[in-house]
């Protein structure tokens, strides 16, 4: 993990579409099958397997059924490649998860007829990749596998492909996605990416401009379909629809939308860095409705999405129990938000990168708080933290220059990895002893690439013998024992 982390330099947005887009699967290549009673059984995931340099040094592979799926190559490569079919005797079959990520100068790949299945995020940010073959003969496509290849202009799905998990061409700049007649999964309808019933709109190229009226008859939108599409100028979805999926606009250029009296799935906040001001809702929709132009669920339980391009202050309604994923993601104009006392979970993501934010009291009802909530929230100053809350997610405040001093309330017996990590200002952090685990780098910054330091001037309020002073004295960290 730290290897891709550090190739790839990625940001927070995409570390966060990474969680959630990962969230969805099982271990990476862990095949699953049958022993003699029935039971099943986990073979080991690729990552857990020997890894193998073939003979002439060039090529990283693993063995899988007795043939050899590429991890990638020793060097970066660059310019044209050609993938081997066959490694050291092996036949090459397959092309595992992250192989080609981030080989930005790479600029056409051949495939071998003898593969059957690509990875997930397998050629993601290969910006320079221009043409790419998939042989008929390739059976599966993994989430996100050409994921920011932004000088792919076209793609063309050949007939044997009868899996692809999401949309595998999601923050792309192609104009088409044509898909082989024969193929009996998939169809394209002017290069547009659906299923072969039509029911399920898959990808719609992200080079696209101007509006689009998505066919009568489409029942599902999919996970990230028109993500990056930034030239969508306006969409129509017809009554029928039944579902969004996560992330389904994020990125475009949406800058209106109506959700229709079907619509009765939305997964992660859809419109996410959409410029919308208002979210539309069919007044008939009997599980959703917009409030002031607020996307919740028709109980007002939930809060969906805020819309990004409003601006100013804005007060969650009382009876809000759940703030979804991603719901206040990237609205840099939200300036103050009040959380009223009936909300008891903030989701994954909830105010990521909303650098207007100077401050934010969490209320005591919150019992939940998931990983990246406040990630990125560069310009703020001060939180109080519900002294009902169990632990602190994984980089919940990560990157939040400007914060200066934390109280942790002693409900609060773990705090996450990289919790608080660059958080370059902070210098006073009182921890309870009800602290018993510190997640790696809660509490540090960043020298170099692999190497990390306790922040500059942070110190901490703790008690005698507590598992704090062992984490500071351990860490370097000056401290001081509470009154």
């Amino acid at each position: 993990m730290n290897q891709r982390r550090n190739r790839g330099k990625w940001s927070v947005i995409c570390a966060l579409l990474a969680v959630v887009a990962m969230a969805l699967y099982i271990a990476p290549n862990s095949f699953e099958g049958e022993n003699q009673r029935g039971d099943l059984i986990k073979k080991p995931a690729i990552e857990d397997m020997e890894e193998l340099i073939d003979e002439t040094g060039w090529w990283r592979y693993v063995l899988v059924d007795g043939s050899a799926t590429i991890l990638g190559c020793v060097m970066e490569p660059r310019g044209e490649l050609t993938i081997p079919g066959e490694l050291d005797g092996y036949a090459v079959t397959g092309i595992g998860h992250w192989a080609f990520f981030g080989c930005s100068e790479l600029t056409s790949v051949t495939i071998p007829d003898s593969v059957i299945s690509i990875g997930h995020e397998a050629f993601a940010w290969c910006w320079g990749l221009i043409d790419v073959n998939i042989p008929n003969g390739v059976t599966s496509i993994g989430i996100l596998a050409f994921r920011e290849c932004k000088s792919l202009t076209s793609i063309t799905i050949p007939a044997s492909v009868t899996d692809m998990e999401h949309n595998p061409f999601a923050y792309n700049a192609m104009t088409s996605i044509h898909v082989s007649p024969g193929n009996p999964v998939y169809a394209d309808i002017d290069g547009v990416l659906f299923d072969k019933q039509q029911k399920a709109l898959i990808s719609y190229p992200g080079g696209r401009e101007g509006p689009y009226i998505i066919p009568e008859g489409v029942l599902h939108i999919y996970h990230s379909a028109f993500t990056d599409a930034a030239g969508l100028t306006g969409v129509t979805i017809p009554d029928g629809v039944i579902s969004i999926g996560n992330h389904a606009f994020e990125g475009s250029g949406l800058t209106s939308v109506t959700i229709p009296a079907s619509v009765t799935s939305i997964g992660s906040n859809p419109f996410m860095l959409c410029p919308l001001s208002h979210i539309g809702v069919s007044p008939d929709n009997p599980i959703f409705q917009q409030l002031d132009g607020v996307l919740l669920d028709k109980q007002q339980r939930r809060l969906v999405a805020y819309p990004m391009a409003r601006e100013g202050t804005y007060t969650i309604p009382e009876g809000v129990q759940h703030i979804g994923d991603i719901a206040f993601a990237y609205c840099h104009n939200l300036t103050g938000v009040t959380i009223p006392a009936s909300v008891t979970s903030i989701g994954l993501g909830a105010f990521m990168s909303c650098t207007g934010l100077t401050s934010i009291t969490i209320p005591n009802s919150v019992t939940s708080i998931d990983d990246h909530a406040f990630n990125y929230c560069t310009g703020l100053t001060s939180v109080t933290i519900s002294n009902s809350l169990p632990s602190i997610g994984y980089k919940a405040f990560n990157r939040c220059y400007e914060l200066i001093s934390v109280t942790i309330p002693n409900s609060v017996t773990s705090i996450g990895e990289e919790a608080f990590y660059l958080c370059s200002n902070l210098t006073s952090v009182t921890i309870p002893a009800s602290v018993t685990s510190i997640g790696d780098f809660a509490f540090h910054t960043t020298i170099a690439e692999d190497e990390y330091v306790p922040l500059d001037n942070v110190f901490f309020r703790i008690e005698k013998s507590s598992f704090a002073e062992q984490y500071a004295k351990d860490n370097g960290i000056p401290f001081v024992y509470a009154e």
